[in-house]
């Protein structure tokens, strides 16, 4: 803001010396001039530009701040509703039976891989079937 005043203010300076400082030319014509601050109409445009400028990133940066925090947000409601549903089944599920072996539980279900054997001989049929399509 402060770059956009300090522009309108050296422009404002120049006008009013255009319009109050002028001469009167032997042939009858007006003449306006800004002899001894012509420099200044250079750098008031680009305070003017350069305060433009800085208004145009100052809002990229609120809409990337925005856009962060919205981010952020959106992955730890994903996060909280993820792990939340995971301790919701362990805590639903029925007692687990007594087990003598050692296997996968319902449990664990979620995070570990899902193991079948299969039958060497459906295994063979399989094969065969597949190399007769």
């Amino acid at each position: 803001m402060s770059l956009f005043l300090f522009g309108v203010a050296t422009l404002g300076f120049v006008a009013g010396w255009y319009i109050f400082h002028t001469e009167g030319h032997p042939s009858g014509l007006v003449v306006h001039k800004t002899s001894p601050f012509t420099s200044l109409i250079y750098i008031g445009g680009v305070l003017l530009i350069l305060a433009f400028l800085m208004g145009a990133l100052a809002l990229l940066a609120d809409m990337l701040g925005r856009h962060r925090r919205i981010s952020e947000e959106l992955l730890y409601l994903a996060r909280r509703r993820v792990y939340s549903n995971r301790r919701t089944v362990k805590a639903s599920l029925p007692p687990e039976p007594q087990q003598d072996t050692p296997g996968l539980s319902l449990h664990d279900s979620w995070c570990l891989p899902v193991i079948r054997s299969v039958n060497p001989s459906e295994d063979r049929l399989k094969q065969k079937s597949d190399s007769a399509i």
